[in-house]
């Protein structure tokens, strides 16, 4: 899977990102300018000194500098660029805005926010694989004293892999990033949201040893992807298991998320090597352990608890139901609302046919007021009607979650911990097989066991 690529650190990837963006500006704004002047031959800049420079050349310049091909360059292929070692100057133009950690959660929705690679299958396939983001490494420099003729800080890398849970398929599942870092480096929120938003997948996590016994990297200077990963490997190795685990998804770090769980554990099994049986995260939803059953992995998450809601009593139902598309107050079984993970789960009584015809508009659902007492940020909507296809299976559900920059997740393990204490109720059933029915789609085992659900689950590093 190593793909060795030039190294470049994240100060350096967002100063070049943003002044790629600023050339892409100026570009705009030399157009406007040549648009509303009536002069034929000249342009003339908006500089303090007035530089007049022939239409043509202007043209000629922005061809060169701003288009590959006839076509604009996305943003991954930027960061492809920025890894490569590419100037400012050898980058032509981008159709986002650079990493921003201040980003409003509504924006999601409008015309800035880039697509993501799941939404259409035309973008999973132009756009679904950065080609940095595939077990690449990525830089990031440490912080040094202040001194009269500081030297310059040193580089230190960090591995980054690409893996497909929930399905033994890299067509399928749900791609998360994982960046394996060392114990001597501390990235900021603000980098890890940038990373995050560079990967641009649902989620990014982000991995470090957290026993005392594990050791640091000694020498920082590694210049091969190879040696690093040798390097992780050591250090990895005497963690005995124990690590700390953050997600981020492009707009904001969420407190739970089970594919980048599941994809952080594979990666660390089946990439890294660890001989450990057991591997347990601290996070913000507490301590989650993964371990190994077979060929697939095993996760512990606490059990969700939805309750029922009066949906025909609700204000807004009508709104959601518009937001969703081609649903209809008859289709709706039940409303379930779980506070723990704040999801809402919609149970249609029709197939999943009209579940996987849903064409959610995210600008509309996060403009719902749910009122005091329900507080979402995530929408789940599943059935039991199955068709033939999914006969194998006891639910199929689709996740939507804009609030976290999500439009629609395409395999979902949290979700799921909510699904499978409901089903389990209805159904009476302990054990549930459940499939996500995204574009993509993904399937997992659900065990409820009081307070706790068991996840089961494959996954699958992504090979360019």
């Amino acid at each position: 899977v190593m793909d060795s690529k030039p190294k470049f650190d994240v100060e350096s990837f967002l100063s070049t990102v943003n002044t790629a963006w600023q050339l892409e500006l100026t570009r705009k704004e030399q157009k406007a300018i040549n648009a509303n002047t009536t002069q034929t031959n000249t342009l003339e800049t908006t500089s303090s000194s007035s530089v007049n420079v022939p239409k043509d050349e202007v043209e000629e310049k922005e061809d060169n500098l701003f288009k590959t091909e006839g076509r604009k360059l996305t943003f991954m292929e930027v960061t492809k660029l920025v890894a490569d070692g590419k100037q400012p100057d050898d980058i032509r133009t981008i159709n986002d805005k650079p990493p921003d950690p201040n980003v409003k959660i509504t924006t999601i929705g409008s015309k800035e926010v880039p697509l993501k690679p799941w939404q259409t299958k035309k973008n999973s396939q132009s756009q679904q694989l950065p080609s940095t983001s595939s077990s690449s490494s990525t830089t990031t420099t440490t912080s040094s004293t202040t001194s009269p003729d500081p030297e310059p800080e040193p580089q230190h890398s960090l591995l980054m892999y690409t893996v497909s849970a929930f399905s033994k398929d890299p067509a399928s599942g749900n791609f998360a990033g994982v960046c394996l870092l060392p114990s001597h480096i501390q990235l900021s929120d603000p980098q890890m949201l940038s990373i995050a938003r560079a990967m641009n997948y649902s989620e990014t996590a982000f991995i470090q040893p957290q026993s005392s016994s594990s050791s640091t990297i000694t020498n920082t200077t590694t210049t091969t992807e190879e040696n690093l990963k040798s390097r992780i490997q050591e250090e990895y190795n005497k963690a005995q298991g124990s690590f700390s685990l953050r997600w981020f998804t492009p707009t904001v770090e969420v407190p739970l998320c089970g594919h980048a769980t599941l994809a952080s554990a594979f990666t660390l099994f089946s990439e890294i090597q660890l001989p450990v049986p057991i591997i347990r995260f601290s996070t913000l939803s507490g301590v989650l352990s993964v371990e190994r059953n077979n060929h697939s992995l095993i996760m512990r998450f606490p059990a969700g608890n939805p309750t029922p809601v009066d949906f025909k009593q609700q204000k807004f139902v009508p709104e959601l139901l518009t937001a969703l598309h081609t649903l209809e107050m008859e289709d709706i079984q039940e409303l379930q609302h779980c506070s723990k993970t704040r999801k809402l789960v919609v149970v249609i009584k029709t197939s999943t046919e009209k579940l996987r015809s849903l064409k959610p508009d995210a600008r509309e659902l996060v403009k719902i007021d749910f009122g005091s007492e329900l507080v979402v940020r995530g929408v789940i909507v599943t059935t039991n009607n199955k068709e033939e296809r999914f006969k194998e299976y006891d639910y199929v559900s689709r996740y939507f979650a804009p609030w976290a920059g999500i439009e629609e997740d395409p395999v979902t393990g949290s979700a799921h911990t909510v699904l499978g204490v409901y089903w389990g109720r209805v159904l009476d059933k302990k054990e549930t097989r459940a499939f996500q029915a995204s574009e993509r789609g993904g399937e997992m085992k659900c065990s409820w066991m009081e307070d706790v659900m068991v996840l089961e689950g494959d996954a699958v590093t992504h090979k360019q």
